[in-house]
């Protein structure tokens, strides 16, 4: 298991059963349950090549989450991980 911050960013990698799950939480000081619905609406599968992603609320941010398969390699995880990101900010940024 790993864990590192960067920025506003969590970012959990967790290894089990031969699958890893990735994790971004964007901290945020000002939540509600729009955000979520909100992201919810917005979120396309194409932009994570199809592997779906978990979104939900913590005490402090707003979490994108998920399990590529089995067969996925290293770069991919990559990607996912900056995809995640880019979303999380779009979906974050109050006017």
């Amino acid at each position: 298991n790993m864990f590192w911050r960067q920025g506003q960013y969590e970012t959990y990698l967790n290894y089990h059963n031969g699958r890893i799950h990735l994790c971004q939480i964007l901290k945020q000081t000002f939540l509600d349950e729009e955000l979520l619905f909100k992201a919810l609406a917005n979120w396309k599968p194409a932009a994570f090549q199809g592997i779906p992603q978990r979104l939900f609320l913590l005490r402090d941010g707003l979490a994108m989450s998920c399990s590529p398969p089995l067969s996925s390699s290293a770069e991919l995880w990559l990607r996912l991980h900056h995809r995640q990101i880019k979303f999380l900010e779009s979906q974050c940024v109050h006017g």
